[in-house]
């Protein structure tokens, strides 16, 4: 809720950044949106992200952070999945995963939940 995110963004230090694992932007895309509109209302500046998770399938994440992010490309990983080459492909979305129109998410209307309903019932597996 943005209740919880703006909790969360007062303790956040200049600089820090925070991820939220945020549904699938392929079979549940205005789930997926509604993460980053709530996180958006709560005050952060919000870089969307995606990979395939083999247990899962295509999945969204978000970046919040307090100020701009232009690029964020850390240097040295070393990861057996994530690296240099693969990094960038991750703010890159297709057009079927591209944000759906969604609204923030509250303590007083949990449009998540709706949206997440709606969703899975119209999702083609």
């Amino acid at each position: 809720t943005t209740y919880f995110y703006r909790l969360l963004r007062s303790k956040l230090n200049p600089g820090g950044a925070i991820s939220v694992q945020s549904s699938s932007p392929l079979r549940a895309p205005r789930s997926y949106s509604c993460i980053l509109a709530t996180l958006e209302a709560s005050g952060f500046k919000v870089r969307p992200y995606h990979c395939f998770v083999p247990s899962f399938g295509e999945w969204g994440f978000s970046l919040g952070t307090l100020d701009e992010v232009e690029e964020f490309y850390p240097s040295n990983l070393e990861t057996r999945f994530v690296t240099d080459e693969v990094l960038p492909t991750l703010f890159v979305f297709s057009p079927d995963m591209k944000p759906a129109r969604s609204e923030p998410n509250t303590l007083f209307d949990q449009r998540l939940v709706r949206y997440f309903r709606q969703d899975w019932d119209s999702a083609t597996l």
